[in-house]
């Protein structure tokens, strides 16, 4: 059937898809986290499957969800990349289009940058809102920890006569999301021009040379450097210190400090992209003159890790649901705090931290809405560069078939090295569980579905600080 491309409800469906990633990967780790005897002890109970959703699954989830939920629709919020291509004409209200058209001068015309910063005030104030909804409802998320230190093992469930829809919506999501893109993506990059798919034109436009060109080009590769270099810092920054932070307020008591630290901690998240580049964008521009950085991958890496507060929550979240009698334990077997956290809370953290600095770097690889207000051609990643070959306003940088190959190149780099993560990381999760087998200790990094009760773990310390 014919689908306008640059209809509002098509900009809306497309937008929808492209956020699915970002709460599918925060909520992984939410769901191994929690003890599935819980749902057990529901089901022995004579509860059926929808009441131990709605009694047990949902209460225990929910700080997290509604976490995921509010990061999700702050990140649709301050997203330009749809509304750029896909809404010049039917999304032209949309406030990070607005925002982007107000600073971006056209022949004859100034930026209002006066008029753009009244704009972000606005939409600050309505972010600001939702997040404190957020704040209100997981108040008392402490309460549904349900990591301790008495026998917590994850469990899996038979979805029965479900699984069979189930994998139909999953290949249908697959099939829009990663295979019919890469499709389009590979006839671009073959077809020196756009044309509709035909077995004419497969015979006939088809040349594979766009690829050798990408490949042979040195910006590509420079801004693939550049892009990696951004993502990865800004990750490793926004991650190490969200989880210290975390840690030290999830454990503290409840003071005015203490809460003041947790919302300044979380602030950043209430921020859309399109607010954060321009705020930065004006903070360069001043401190210029004294710390000259603007435009600088420097700049860039400072940007990009605004997004603390995304590991900061996730890292808060998951630090609730172990209960501290597991340090109690290692305290009192004589271990310093700092090596309770490291041996003891930092390996049951360390699936959460790793999900969310993939998810981190991923979102950095790919983020477009920041550098739009603070790269210059000297420090711009390559999805700014993969812009200007698809922008017909890019004179004589336009290549379409170009721009094509260099993202189903990139795609392809971005999905090796995020699965390549994952991979190495449940080896390394898979080798310490036998080492710890094969050494008769227990070992809390690994995820062991083995119980580890308090005087375990106060074993556990005895023996490494006899060692």
């Amino acid at each position: 059937m014919p689908i306008d491309p640059y209809a509002f409800p098509t900009m809306i469906f497309i937008q929808a898809l492209t956020n699915v990633t970002f709460p599918y990967l925060m909520i992984v780790p939410i769901l191994t986290n929690m003890d599935g005897s819980l749902e057990e002890s529901a089901r022995v109970s004579g509860a059926s499957w929808p009441q131990t959703l709605r009694r047990v699954t949902l209460p225990m989830l929910w700080p997290g969800l509604l976490g995921v939920t509010v990061l999700t629709f702050i990140l649709g919020l301050g997203s330009l990349e749809v509304p750029l291509l896909f809404g010049q004409e039917s999304g032209r209200d949309i406030f990070a289009l607005k925002l982007w058209t107000l600073i971006s001068s056209n022949a004859g015309e100034l930026p209002q940058y006066g008029l753009a910063a009244a704009w972000g005030l606005v939409f600050l104030v309505i972010t600001t809102v939702a997040f404190a909804i957020y704040l209100r409802a997981t108040r008392n998320a402490e309460r549904r920890a349900s990591v301790s230190g008495k026998g917590f093992r994850p469990s899996t469930m038979r979805m029965g006569p479900w699984k069979i829809p189930v994998m139909l919506l999953v290949a249908v999501f697959i099939l829009l999301t990663g295979i019919l893109p890469l499709l389009a993506l590979l006839w671009a990059a073959i077809t020196p021009y756009p044309v509709a798919f035909s077995i004419d034109a497969m015979l006939g436009s088809t040349d594979f040379g766009a690829f050798g060109t990408v490949l042979a080009d040195p910006e590509f590769w420079v801004s693939l450097g550049r892009t990696v270099i951004i993502a990865g810092g800004s990750a490793t920054i926004a991650v190490v210190f969200a989880t210290v932070l975390a840690y030290g307020i999830a454990r503290s008591k409840k003071t005015g400090w203490v809460k003041a630290m947790d919302l300044f901690a979380s602030s950043s998240v209430a921020i859309p992209a399109t607010i954060a580049g321009f705020a930065m964008f004006l903070t360069f521009m001043v401190i210029n003159p004294y710390i000259p950085i603007a435009g600088t991958l420097l700049a860039l890496v400072i940007a990009y890790s605004y997004r603390v507060s995304i590991a900061y929550r996730s890292s808060y979240s998951a630090t609730l649901q172990i209960r501290p009698e597991l340090e109690e334990a290692a305290l009192t077997s004589g271990a310093s705090r700092f090596e309770g956290f490291r041996r003891i809370i930092a390996p049951l953290l360390m699936p959460t931290v790793m999900a969310v600095w993939i998810q981190m770097f991923i979102l950095g690889t790919n983020e477009f809405t920041l550098p739009a207000f603070l790269a210059t051609p000297s420090s711009r990643p390559l999805s700014m560069y993969i812009y200007a070959m698809i922008n017909p306003r890019s004179a004589q940088l336009y290549a379409p078939d170009q721009g094509a190959a260099m993202a189903l190149i990139f795609t392809l780099m971005v999905f090796a090295i995020g699965y390549g993560l994952q991979w190495a990381l449940s080896r390394r999760a898979i080798g310490r569980t036998r080492k710890a087998v094969s050494a008769g200790l227990p070992d809390l990094a690994a995820a062991s579905p083995a119980p580890a009760d308090s005087a375990t773990v106060t074993l556990a310390v005895q023996r490494h600080k006899g060692r």
